[in-house]
């Protein structure tokens, strides 16, 4: 039974030089199939996208660098909306791979802009689970450098520990800090 080896590459020139035999023994040699750009579709709808996920994911891999690429990242998006969270991950961490840092950025801005809504829960959940890390990290910081102005020492075990807090303890923390006369006052239960 012959061996098939079907390949991807987001650039054209790799996709070339990859589909040159490989010479396995005297007189034999083997070429993989390499598919680049070219020989992917453009997939810009939605629907388009719905009915063929794992094409839409290799089309925003394939074009969304170009300069028309954003209806290409979009529809890809949507399409992340009907895989389970775990393909979604994977989906998403292979666009972003193959994009340069202009349409890495693009789709960044495309998320806090609101120009884009997105549909799929898929993004949804994990754009509000970046927020939510980034704004306990905001309070982690906040709450170091409150404690710091006020003269108190912030070693690296009280570090670890506030990094590892909620968000309404470092609330609750930050408060306290404002006031204390004692950073035993700020860290206490009660």
């Amino acid at each position: 039974m012959p061996v098939v080896v079907l390949a991807f590459s987001p650039v054209d020139a790799v996709a070339d030089w990859a589909t040159q035999p490989i010479l396995v023994g005297p007189g034999r040699s083997w070429a993989p199939h390499v598919i680049g750009p070219a020989g992917v579709p453009k997939v810009t709808s939605r629907q388009e996208a719905l009915a063929a996920p794992e094409l839409a994911v290799m089309a925003a891999a394939a074009h969304g660098n170009a300069p028309d690429g954003r209806p290409t990242l979009e529809a890809a998006l949507s399409a992340l909306a009907h895989v389970d969270d775990e393909h979604g991950m994977v989906y998403y961490d292979l666009i972003m791979a193959a994009l340069d840092e202009a349409a890495q950025q693009e789709l960044q801005d495309m998320a806090r802009s609101g120009d884009y809504e997105f549909v799929s829960e898929f993004a949804k959940k994990h754009i509000a689970q970046g927020r939510a890390e980034g704004e306990t990290k905001g309070r982690a910081e906040s709450l170091v450098q409150v404690l710091t102005l006020r003269g108190f020492a912030v070693d690296d075990p009280l570090r670890s520990r506030i990094a590892q807090a909620s968000i309404e303890q470092l609330e609750a923390w930050l408060a306290k800090a404002v006031t204390a006369t004692a950073i035993a006052d700020v860290f206490q239960d009660g």
